[in-house]
């Protein structure tokens, strides 16, 4: 009697452990595939609680995360017309472009692949300084630091680089 039982009990074991793991699966290649069916700005917003207004000019220039929560650093260039400057002021406060920028940048910009990307931002840090602001958001031990050039053209160019642990 007392082997059937333990017979029984490694079973049914065994059966809740396959389906815990297996449940654990699924679910996880769900959110991956829903967050990569969403476009970067609307990713932005979700995971920053940030409001960016859509454009149709979004590319991700470096994607360093991954896990189940997404860990690591991402460089997305949003490109908006000159007409949403007041708007992004008014959701961001940005500020002049400073030192605890510069310290930011220069940690995230190490594990960046897309050299050219961080050629293009460093280029705007040391020729257009007066026209670059930022804002950094906080959660928990990540951020988002976002930098924005108003330089007089048609567009701007927002860049928000993510380091989430």
């Amino acid at each position: 009697m007392n082997i059937k039982r333990k017979k029984i009990l490694i079973t049914l074991t065994a059966i809740i452990s396959i389906v815990i793991i297996s449940s654990f699966l699924i679910i996880k290649s769900m959110v991956i595939r829903f967050n990569k069916s969403l476009d970067p700005v609307t990713l932005i917003n979700i995971n920053w609680s940030a409001n960016l207004p859509n454009t149709n000019e979004a590319t991700v220039l470096s994607d360093k995360t991954g896990g189940f929560p997404s860990d690591g650093v991402k460089l997305t260039k949003l490109n908006y017309s000159k007409d949403h400057l007041d708007e992004l002021n008014k959701s961001f406060n940005f500020s002049s472009f400073d030192s605890l920028a510069l310290d930011r940048f220069n940690s995230l910009a190490k594990s960046i692949d897309d050299k050219k990307a961080i050629n293009e931002i460093t280029d705007l840090i040391i020729n257009d300084n007066s026209t670059l602001r930022y804002k950094i958001i906080k959660k928990d031990s990540s951020y988002l630091l976002i930098l924005i050039s108003t330089k007089s053209s048609d567009t701007l160019s927002l860049y928000c680089l993510e380091d989430r642990i």
